[in-house]
């Protein structure tokens, strides 16, 4: 699920796009955070601005931007985390 302030879809790319308060709840239980995310239409592949990650065991991870390609290989820039 993709809950934001705004969130607009361009149907010739298949790319959706989200800003102001984005979250996007994953199957596995993971909850994402960020400030922008640039996401293919079956939100598997994408970019984040910002992103703050609530992992299923509660520990914390942020980076300032993430992207996730072939619906599981994430890459972070600048990253932390809190276990």
């Amino acid at each position: 699920m993709l809950l934001a302030d705004t969130v607009s879809y361009n149907r010739r790319s298949q790319i959706v796009t989200a800003s102001g308060g984005v979250t996007l709840m994953e199957p596995s239980g993971e909850v994402v955070f960020g400030d922008y995310f640039e996401l293919s239409d079956d939100l598997r592949d994408g970019f984040v601005k910002n992103i703050k990650v609530l992992l299923t065991d509660n520990s914390r991870m942020a980076a300032a931007s993430g992207r996730r390609t072939e619906g599981s290989r994430k890459e972070f820039a600048r990253a932390s985390g809190v276990p």
